[in-house]
């Protein structure tokens, strides 16, 4: 037996499902030597077609879990909708209700409904496993403010403005849809869950011995946001500038706010260059179970910057930047540090000769 033969039997178990581990126990039971089962697996990686890209969807079809995790965020959504509309309608004067009420407050969170549904519809039709994590973290940052409202209910000193009793109603929608959307990422990280992403993960990877996410992912989800992005400083937020007049006459009126969205977007845009054109040629041929902490961390950043650069709501944007900023980059640091060290240790392997022997017989 050569050093290859492994790799049939490594594909066929990865495409049936089984974990790395599981393979790595059998072999090591057949009397394969850990560096040659190590190797095998980045051999395979690196095969100039992945055999991994053409397993056919029917082996994996989509668990109960991952289902029921669908549909429970698709309502929980719904729920956080009715809790925004509630919101936005406690702040509506009274008189103006009927003619401008409804359409101020659907406007923004039918938006966010929309985006929210297409983003966990994606996540999932596609078995993209970041986008799962970047859901979920967004869920745990939108909870801490509807926990605190409903604390302050319960404590007596919720003393918001109310329209018919819409005041009390918003917090009490927002602890519906934590609880649905806390079921549903129950199930949605549940140990069925996170098997049948990791292999989805495994089998869309690599794609011509390219990794797809740092190929093509990460650098059009940059360039994407960025224009975005781009679209709001250096469009809506300057033409609001210019229109209210003497913004630019001093720092009394909002040119400080748009230079502050100015700032966010060129440092944005720094991290945008240095992931598109020295990160990505330097990932884009190895795998790493950090490339999924990485890209959420991306999407996370783009985000912020986008809700610093929205009027009415940059204050949270503001608040994730401030407040978030210096946590974000010791985490960005690392994990960007410990991603270097398996590249550069992956490309040792893949430069090195498999010299092992096959097993005693």
């Amino acid at each position: 037996m050569n050093p290859q033969e492994p790799l049939p039997y490594i594909q066929k178990e990865l495409a049936a499902g089984a974990t790395k581990e599981t393979i790595e126990a059998n072999l090591l039971t057949e009397g394969w030597s850990p560096e040659v089962i190590q190797q095998a697996f980045v051999t395979m990686q690196s095969l100039p077609t992945a055999p991994l890209s053409t397993v056919p969807a029917e082996i994996m079809p989509k668990p109960k879990e991952v289902r029921i995790f669908e549909w429970l965020l698709y309502v929980g959504f719904f729920f956080e909708f009715l809790a925004s509309m509630s919101k936005y309608l406690v702040l509506v004067d009274t008189k103006d209700f009927a003619s401008t009420g409804i359409l101020f407050a659907a406007m923004p969170a039918g938006i966010w409904l929309v985006v929210q549904i297409a983003f966990a519809s994606i996540a999932i039709r596609k078995k993209i496993n970041w986008m799962r994590i970047v859901i979920l973290i967004l869920f745990m940052i939108g909870s801490v403010q509807t926990i605190v409202l409903f604390a302050q209910i319960l404590m007596g000193g919720y003393a918001q403005r109310t329209i018919g009793g819409l005041g009390i109603v918003y917090p009490l929608l927002g602890i519906a849809a934590i609880a649905i959307l806390g079921v549903a990422f129950l199930y949605g990280f549940s140990k069925t869950s996170n098997d049948w992403f990791r292999v989805a993960a495994n089998v869309q990877l690599l794609v011509g011995g390219k990794n797809v996410l740092w190929k093509k992912g990460i650098p059009r989800l940059n360039l994407i946001l960025l224009f975005i992005s781009a679209l709001l400083v250096f469009g809506l937020d300057l033409y609001i500038l210019v229109s209210s007049g003497g913004g630019f006459s001093g720092f009394g009126g909002l040119l400080p706010f748009w230079l502050e969205m100015l700032a966010a977007f060129v440092v944005n845009a720094g991290f945008v260059l240095y992931e598109n054109y020295k990160l990505a040629p330097g990932f884009e041929k190895t795998t790493s179970p950090l490339d999924n902490q990485i890209a959420s961390l991306i999407f996370i950043r783009h985000i912020a910057v986008l809700l610093n650069s929205v009027p009415v709501i940059q204050l949270f944007g503001g608040a994730a930047i401030v407040f978030g900023g210096i946590p974000y980059l010791i985490c960005y640091v690392i994990f960007v540090h410990k991603r270097n060290k398996i590249t550069d240790a992956q490309n040792s392997l893949l430069t090195s000769p498999i010299t092992n022997s096959a097993p005693a017989t």
